[in-house]
């Protein structure tokens, strides 16, 4: 997510042709209620005709099962017996499998530790204590994170990526560097690769064949047979300057493949378009064992030097031992930019339409890649970024405050063939003074539609073509709603499904869209808080 140091701020908006409709309170189910359980962290799973929620509090497990037709409370256990100071890494699903990944920093040897343990839906139950997967000399890199009121530690130290089989783990870590951005130091980057079972395949640290400062890792990769893929921007000079003086592309995006069997280390330089900076860069695997790369272009803004802007997609297909692929451009066109906005911004706009500085979609960040069983691609991108403002009184005592922002979703079909097929702009605003929680959107499949679900102020229920929507503020109640987009044309409907403070006559409380569930098509599961110390389970459905 893209920072912003700005106290005045312009927000783009989506304008789509779409129907708007209620959802049928028949379609919305109302659970059993149990005993609420308090955590700090929550996960949620489905998983056949169960659903699991890991709840994590202090150095406490709750796991509780529910049916997911019946919507009631099956099964309650807790666990105490996690070591202290362990971290949440992952939980991943593995072939109808769950897994809980943990780190734990091994002080009197210096070593960090990644543990695992497999839960058991059936039983409620982890399956045995912790296994050690492997531990690192030294410390890596990670992210330091809140794990409690007034308690911090550090997660994200591992990263973990399946096949598009499910039959391969990546599991990927960074060393921490000697120095930073300096001349001289290379990273080494461990790559660990199991099978479904979490059988080792082969491990290797591997040091980069360029500096830390020439090399910026954008993404990583595995494919079915167990190669790994790591794209990175390689600076052309000595600098980490992204234009040259003469404001040409001083970088080449780099794929580096890593043999399974050998270790052996490829590499293929990419080069975009002169004018089109990266503006943000993913790796897939698709069907055939094919490696996509992918993401969204700027053309650098007025001064050139702007490249969080998007506009356009790139996408180009590695094959197998493609050395030179054939790089596909589409752009985002001006309609699409100018729609849902203040006709303050369509006039700079349309300024914009002649000159070498083009309109664009600001902070888009790619957040879905949906494989269709036709081999067409669906990208879902969200505009996404935070503000930091630090205010100072006349006693000259300061306060700083953060608010994120998660705005309009743009949306776009990439035929077989390589053709586009459709492009749709959903107009969002949302804002909030934390990351995600009620904000952003989740992704449920549909038989004909995609559905993107997430949360609306209630201002937007009749919003036309051609107004510019209201912001939802994160807790401040608003409508659960979905986006139906249609997968062969991209017509889009707007659905209200729920009011967050009053469903069927009950209020409910500590709703979030990451809390959503789902494993039948045009359905999810969600959790709430309904008051009296009881929650209860909701489930929509979408048909």
């Amino acid at each position: 997510m893209k920072k912003k140091l700005l106290f005045l701020l312009l927000i783009f908006s989506a304008q789509v042709t779409f129907a708007q409709e209620k959802l049928d309170e028949m379609n919305i189910i109302l659970g059993k209620p149990y005993p609420v359980v308090d955590a700090y962290s929550k996960y949620y799973f489905t998983h056949k005709d169960k659903m699991i929620s890991v709840k994590i509090k202090g150095e406490e497990f709750i796991l509780q099962t529910f049916d997911s037709k019946q919507l009631t409370q099956l099964k309650v256990k807790i666990y105490k017996d996690f070591p202290k100071d362990f971290m949440v890494e992952k939980f991943m699903e593995l072939k109808d499998r769950i897994f809980l990944f943990y780190s734990l920093w091994d002080k009197e040897n210096k070593k960090e530790q990644l543990y695992v343990r497999e839960i058991d839906v059936e039983k409620c139950s982890f399956i045995g204590t912790g296994k050690l997967v492997f531990d690192v000399n030294g410390k890596v890199t990670g992210t330091l994170v809140a794990t409690g009121f007034y308690s911090y530690g550090t997660a994200d130290k591992f990263d973990f990526i399946s096949s598009f089989d499910k039959n391969k783990l990546l599991i990927q870590y960074r060393k921490n560097p000697t120095k930073k951005n300096d001349d001289i130091s290379k990273d080494k980057i461990g790559f660990n690769i199991y099978d479904e079972n979490l059988k080792l395949i082969w491990e290797k640290e591997v040091t980069m064949p360029y500096t830390e400062k020439k090399m910026d890792i954008l993404d990583y990769s595995i494919d079915s047979d167990g190669n790994v893929y790591i794209a990175s921007l390689i600076y052309r000079d000595n600098t980490t300057n992204k234009l040259t003086k003469d404001k040409n592309i001083n970088y080449d995006i780099e794929l580096i493949k890593i043999e399974t069997k050998t270790g052996q280390l490829t590499q293929t330089k990419i080069s975009l378009e002169n004018k089109k900076f990266v503006s943000s860069l993913r790796l897939f695997e698709t069907a055939g064992n094919r490696i996509v790369c992918a993401g969204y272009y700027s053309n650098g803004g007025k001064n050139g030097k702007d490249f969080s802007d998007a506009n356009g997609i790139f996408k180009f297909d590695l094959g197998k031992g493609n050395t030179d692929p054939k790089i596909d451009y589409y752009d985002i066109p001006l309609e699409i930019i100018n729609q849902n906005v203040k006709q303050r911004e369509v006039n700079k706009n349309n300024k914009k339409k002649d000159a070498e500085e083009k309109a664009a979609l600001a902070d888009l960040e790619l957040e879905v890649f949906y494989l269709s069983t036709d081999g067409s691609i669906y990208f879902i991108g969200e505009q996404q970024f935070y503000i930091t403002r630090t205010y100072t009184d006349s006693k000259g005592n300061s306060r700083t405050t953060t608010t994120y922002y998660y705005n309009d979703i743009l949306i776009t079909k990439i035929n077989k063939d390589g053709s586009l097929a459709w492009m749709k702009k959903l107009p969002k605003k949302q804002r909030g003074s934390k990351p995600k929680g009620g904000l952003s959107f989740t992704f449920v499949e549909g038989d004909k539609n995609l559905n993107l679900i997430y949360m609306d102020n209630v201002k937007n229920l009749t919003l036309t073509s051609t107004d510019v929507p209201e912001y939802h503020v994160d807790g401040a109640g608003g409508f659960l709603t979905a986006y139906k987009v249609n997968y062969t044309n991209g017509d889009v409907k707007k659905t209200s499904i729920l009011n967050s403070v009053d469903v069927k006559g009950m209020k409910i409380h500590q709703f979030s869209t990451d809390r959503i569930s789902s494993n039948v098509n045009d359905e999810f599961i969600f959790e709430v808080y309904k008051k009296q110390k009881e929650d209860i389970l909701i489930k929509v459905k979408l048909k």
